[in-house]
């Protein structure tokens, strides 16, 4: 990796079937200024290219040409002015997978290059396709070389795909270190808790990880001092004096009762100003 350049290439789906789209990100950060700049993004010979655009950055158009080696396209973007340090530019690629009979692996492959610097960064991404989808492991094997049904399900499989992840993912929603900000009031309620809205997002999650432990605490000194720390980011000082309104009388009556027998007693009280 260049220390005059940083590439960041990512997909939005990283397992794919025939037919389906995909989109590809590219970021450049640019810790040192450079002169100019130029950014490839290939695509693999079972991607074909939908289109590209500038997200953000110099606003430039893109050329699509063919790799000679296994027939890739590729995306070109050339910046020809300078770039102060901390630019950043981004990329957007839409592509789509092509037929396949056989599960296969694609790759795609991010390059940032400054000729007059001599400086290159790259990043590679990896999308994994499917030839047929996964739903025909659960039908008989009379079905598995039904090519039109194969097809069908994948397009249940593509319907269902989205609700499949909220569910492998639920755990995230109930952790308050990972649940969206739109979740944590809901999530607090299962604590009988109230969030003040006026609080940073991070200091309610804060609050929602020690909710159970201060419960416990409740009414209590360190309970008290532990949840002004956390509001406050730092650690309060609680000065507790005793209360003044016991009876004496009572307090005697206590011991009376309480006292080994014929033993005697001297009752002396100081109190703290």
């Amino acid at each position: 990796m260049s220390t005059e350049l940083q590439v960041s290439h990512v997909a939005d789906f990283y397992r794919r079937y025939p037919g389906e789209a995909v989109i590809l990100y590219t970021r450049v950060d640019v810790p040192r200024s450079l002169p100019s700049l130029t950014v490839h993004v290939a695509l693999p010979a079972g991607l074909e290219p939908e289109g590209a655009r500038v997200l953000s950055g110099e606003e430039v158009a893109a050329s699509l040409e063919t790799l000679p080696e296994a027939g890739d396209r590729q995306f070109t973007w050339k910046i020809e002015r300078e770039l102060p340090a901390g630019a950043r530019c981004e990329f957007q690629v839409r592509a789509r997978v092509a037929p396949t009979a056989r599960d296969v692996t694609l790759k795609s492959r991010a390059r940032a290059v400054c000729q007059a610097c001599e400086c290159v960064a790259e990043e590679t991404v990896t999308i994994a396709v499917s030839a047929r989808g996964r739903y025909l492991a659960y039908l008989p094997a009379l079905y598995h070389d039904d090519e039109f049904l194969a097809r069908f399900l994948m397009l249940f499989e593509s319907f269902w795909a989205p609700i499949e992840r909220q569910i492998d993912h639920l755990s995230f929603y109930l952790d308050p270190k990972l649940t969206p900000p739109d979740f944590l009031p809901w999530l607090a309620s299962w604590l009988d808790l109230t969030l003040d809205e006026r609080w940073p997002e991070e200091k309610q999650r804060q609050m929602m990880c020690a909710a159970v432990p201060l419960y416990r605490k409740r009414g209590t000194k360190r309970g008290l001092q532990e949840y002004l720390e956390l509001y406050t980011g730092v650690k309060p000082q609680i000065v507790e004096r005793r209360a003044q309104n016991f009876n004496r009388r009572v307090i005697e009556s206590i011991i009376e009762a309480e006292k080994p027998a014929h033993t005697d007693y001297t009752l002396h009280l100081e109190i703290e100003r």
